[in-house]
């Protein structure tokens, strides 16, 4: 009976095309063969994710704690800095003196108040006519009641300008407004203490004094 079954099973195994004595290998191998885990790239994948979660984790609780040590130093040492650099330069400046333009302006008040002080106790005169031409700092007018006689005058820092009722420069009268000029005489010049300009054929307001 043994020999008869095992007999069978040769056959058996030849019909599946193994050999007689190879019958039971294929049994064998299935229940030899282990089960197959995570390949390569999910257990890189899931590593990945890992190190993105727990990146995550300490950038929120970096911002929940405010800023570190490190990043206080660097601030402390960047105001050291600014301070140190602003001493510098106060002190090259002090070092330095007045620049030129600060000389310049110290310069041009002083000569301001010393044309004031000089003028101070000048007589004014005053003079009605129409103006003849502007240069510069110069004023020509002419005097119809007086046979077009022409006068010169000079304008300085002091001198002040209307036209109309507003403040003006000098450079805004043009030939033929009427003008009423204030003038005081420094040495050889007639200097403009005011002009009060209006257009032409406007008249001026009040009669002229004499010069």
């Amino acid at each position: 009976m043994r020999k008869l079954m095992m007999t069978a099973v040769a056959v058996m195994g030849m019909s599946l095309g193994y050999p007689a004595a190879d019958a039971k290998e294929p049994q064998k191998e299935m229940q030899a063969q282990p089960q197959q885990g995570p390949t390569d790239a999910e257990i890189d994948e899931a590593y990945r994710m890992n190190q993105e979660y727990d990146a995550r984790r300490a950038a929120e609780k970096a911002q929940a704690q405010g800023p570190t040590d490190a990043e206080i130093d660097e601030a402390h040492r960047m105001n050291k800095e600014f301070d140190a650099r602003k001493a510098a330069e106060k002190a090259r400046a002090q070092a330095q003196g007045p620049t030129d333009a600060e000389i310049d302006e110290a310069h041009r008040m002083n000569k301001e108040f010393d044309a004031r002080k000089a003028r101070a106790g000048l007589k004014t005169h005053e003079v009605e006519g129409k103006v003849q031409s502007v240069s510069g700092s110069a004023l020509t007018i002419r005097m119809p009641s007086k046979l077009n006689r022409k006068m010169d005058f000079k304008t300085d820092e002091q001198s002040k300008v209307e036209k109309d009722s507003q403040a003006a420069a000098l450079t805004e009268l043009k030939e033929g407004d009427e003008v009423r000029v204030s003038y005081q005489i420094v040495g050889k010049e007639r200097i403009v203490v005011s002009v009060d300009a209006q257009k032409e054929g406007s008249g001026t307001s009040e009669p002229a004094k004499k010069p």
